[in-house]
Parts: structure tokens; C-alpha cells; sequence
């Protein structure tokens, strides 16, 4: 999730998506231990009681096992949305790059893109120019995913 560009809704929706599947996975196998354990009955041990008894945790046993396999099968579309969601939404790495200028004087400067106009290096930034630069004085021009980083 990490690399989940955005909070919302990426990231939560993959965080719920993942977590429904594991509550799926773990009632799965509760009701497969509880199918397997049996729960414990006082019976006598011979007789019509005993038959009946039997034949009432068999078919208990069966329908907790019935429901197990269900669950189970349940987690795959859970699950498969989850890794749907992971595949297609937006990366971190789908952000543009952007430009990093450094002048002679050790000053840096940020922005998403910059241009030569008549010797004046403009940097553009979100909100329009972020800063100008005489051609003369850049020593350093390179892409970084983030300006805050490079600040």
C-alpha cells in the first residue's frame, strides 16, 4: 500500500478490502475447527438417545463444514479485489517529475517545469512562476520527484 499514490480512497479501500478478506479467512477456519471438535454433548452411551444424538452433531458438523468451504470461497473475490485496486490505482510513480535548478550563488530552485526565455531560465511552479534565473549563473539542472526533497 505504500506505493499507493493517495490516502483516499486507494489506500483505505485496499486496507478494507485486505482486512475483510482476513476476517473472512479466519472465520473460515473456526467454523472448519468447529466442524472438526464437534461440541460436547452429555449422552447416554447406548440406545435410540445415542443414535439420535449422534445423527444431530453429525449434521451440525456438516453444516459448520458447509459453511467453512463457503467462507473459504468467499475470501477469492475479496482478495482478488484487493490486488485489483493495488494494480490499477495511481502510483506514487505515475506523479511527474519535477525540475531542480541550482545557481552559481548555491541557490536551489523548484518547480514542475522550466523554460529558456531571452537568457532567463523560468521555473513554473502550481501556482505560475516560481522563480527566474539568469541563464549564466545555472550550474546544475536535474529532474527529482519531489521538490520538498530537494529544498
Amino acid at each position: 500500500m505504500a506505493a499507493l499514490r493517495d490516502l483516499w480512497p486507494y489506500k483505505v479501500l485496499v486496507g478494507a478490502l485486505a482486512g475483510i478478506s482476513l476476517l473472512i479467512a479466519v472465520a473460515s477456519v473456526v467454523w472448519a475447527a468447529m466442524a472438526a471438535q464437534g461440541q460436547p454433548v452429555k449422552i447416554i452411551v447406548s440406545g435410540p438417545r445415542y443414535a439420535e444424538e449422534t445423527a444431530k452433531a453429525t449434521k451440525v458438523a456438516n453444516s459448520r463444514l458447509k459453511t467453512s468451504r463457503r467462507l473459504a470461497l468467499l475470501i477469492v473475490p475479496f482478495y482478488m479485489a484487493t490486488l485489483g485496486f493495488m494494480a490499477f490505482a495511481p502510483q506514487k510513480s505515475d506523479e511527474p517529475s519535477k525540475v531542480s535548478v541550482t545557481d552559481s550563488f548555491g541557490g536551489v530552485y523548484c518547480g514542475l517545469s522550466a523554460k529558456n526565455e531571452k537568457g532567463i531560465l523560468v521555473i513554473l511552479g502550481e501556482k505560475g512562476v516560481a522563480a527566474k534565473v539568469p541563464v549564466s549563473t545555472v550550474v546544475n539542472v536535474t529532474s527529482v520527484a519531489d521538490c520538498a526533497k530537494k529544498k
